[in-house]
């Protein structure tokens, strides 16, 4: 947040605009949250693929929405001040375009795809429905 808004900053300094956002200020004293629950479920590449990668199935199950992507992959991009055309773009039109660079770095294997369970399951009932009761006896 702090590398957009001082992206942000410096492009409206450059264009002679004056900034009406509260810029975010790290306090000089931290403290630890006492709120430890992961945010959930956010697009996949709001985590951190190092942090996402350690968890395990479930905790990767719960807290990301595997099945999506909001970010360019380029953050400095998005922090210019101006929108990119790509920002223009609906939710699965961006997702087509960017889904394999953003999602490589994501250990998803624990995920099936919602495409490939309809062919998993398409083709179990297609075995079912071709047996007669004859077959069965």
């Amino acid at each position: 947040m702090r590398r957009e808004d001082e992206g942000i900053e410096k492009t409206e300094e450059g264009n002679g605009n004056s900034s009406h956002q509260r810029i975010q200020e790290v306090p000089p004293i931290q403290f630890d949250s006492i709120y430890t629950c992961v945010p959930k479920p956010l697009p996949i590449n709001f985590y951190d693929p190092e942090w996402y990668n350690s968890c395990t199935a479930g905790k990767k199950t719960i807290s990301a929405n595997t099945f999506n992507v909001d970010f360019l992959p380029d953050a400095s991009i998005s922090s210019k001040g101006n929108q990119h055309p790509d920002d223009k773009l609906d939710d699965r039109c961006f997702r087509e375009k960017y889904w394999d660079q953003l999602i490589e770095p994501y250990n998803i294997s624990h995920e099936i795809h919602p495409d490939e369970k309809d062919v998993e399951s398409e083709s179990n009932t297609s075995a079912e429905l071709g047996r007669t009761s004859s077959e069965e006896d």
